[in-house]
């Protein structure tokens, strides 16, 4: 498992919160709350029901389950990677990778400093067989 790998895993979670956000903002985050109390739609519906947004959905649903799945794959393999290493450094890269903790939030998780978590992420990658 690489680096850029574990990073793909941090960016695939990223974008499908993108992804989940634009979403809920197209289907008014609620999905059906254009219907009033006697489920007959209100007139003022507060989403989008054109064709170029249900398209736009369409599109955020495809590429959100391929993310799904390259992310499920690749997650797979960093959990196995991360079982062959020493607790700490696979519990940073965990936290830091697939939690997608920024070094601030793993330092905090750990009791420690952001500038110790970068260092430590920074030797692993240096001296770990790629």
């Amino acid at each position: 498992m690489t680096q850029e790998e574990f990073r793909r895993i941090a960016e695939n979670n990223r974008e499908m919160n993108r992804l989940k956000n634009r979403y809920a903002e197209l289907k008014g985050g609620q999905g059906i709350s254009g219907l009033d109390m006697s489920g007959m739609p209100s007139g003022n519906m507060p989403f989008d029901t054109s064709m170029d947004s249900v398209g736009e959905t369409v599109d955020i649903e495809v590429e959100y389950r391929r993310l799904f799945y390259e992310n499920e794959s690749l997650i797979h393999r960093a959990r196995k990677y991360i079982d062959e290493l020493p607790d700490r450094i696979g519990i940073i890269l965990e936290l830091r990778y697939i939690n997608n903790l920024d070094e601030q939030e793993v330092a905090n998780c750990l009791g420690t400093t952001e500038e110790i978590i970068i260092r430590e992420i920074e030797r692993h990658w240096m001296y770990c067989v790629k």
